[in-house]
């Protein structure tokens, strides 16, 4: 994907944000079940690309990844709900007929650059409470992790629309064109000199 490709997906995910579709917790509910179901619908193909890039077992790949990754979904599917409720806060004397509360809104579209040592856990974790929140999102997983890199891509793109969910494959030139798009949150794992560039 080149750097003119790359702004115009962002811009798609901005547009559809602006719809205010993922403020519905109806909608980031269902987008977390279709995302829960799709994993453990590709938990196979996880185990053999994540064997190929990193030599782990499908053993060590659940106990460090995919299991931790099911915990975080069956925590949200549970609190979900009062975690986005809006919380009472105390108004202020002089605003006396006013009421006040502290509200949890999506930030908007949000990048995700994953690292390749823990190439399902540090994607799908931050996606789950990006998509939990109410954002869209691009995800740019490591070209060091390639084989689990295209599964990833390969389901993302089976289940959710561009304009919502999407994967840059690629190395340090796709990176640098991320890193030049107005996202309004960046969850990045890695190496500091990487890290620099997105700040």
């Amino acid at each position: 994907m080149d750097t003119s490709q790359i702004e115009q997906l962002v811009n798609e995910q901005k547009v559809f944000f602006e719809t205010h579709s993922t403020y519905s917790l109806i909608f980031r509910k269902q987008m977390l079940l279709k995302l829960k179901t799709a994993i453990q619908k590709y938990e196979q193909q996880f185990y053999e690309a994540v064997k190929k890039d990193l030599g782990k077992s499908p053993t060590e790949t659940y106990m460090c990844e995919l299991g931790l990754i099911y915990k975080e979904f069956d925590y949200l599917e549970k609190n979900l709900d009062r975690l986005a409720a809006p919380q009472k806060t105390k108004t202020p004397l002089f605003l006396f007929f006013a009421h006040s509360e502290i509200r949890h809104d999506p930030y908007g579209s949000v990048l995700i650059v994953s690292p390749w040592n823990y190439p399902l856990l540090l994607t799908f974790q931050p996606l789950i409470e990006a998509l939990a929140g109410g954002n869209t999102a691009v995800i740019k997983p490591s070209d060091y992790s390639v084989n689990t890199s295209q599964v990833i891509q390969k389901m993302i793109t089976d289940i959710f629309p561009s304009s919502y969910v999407a994967v840059v494959l690629g190395g340090r030139v796709q990176n640098e064109a991320l890193f030049h798009q107005p996202f309004d949150y960046i969850f990045y794992t890695g190496s500091p000199a990487v890290g620099k560039l997105c700040m």
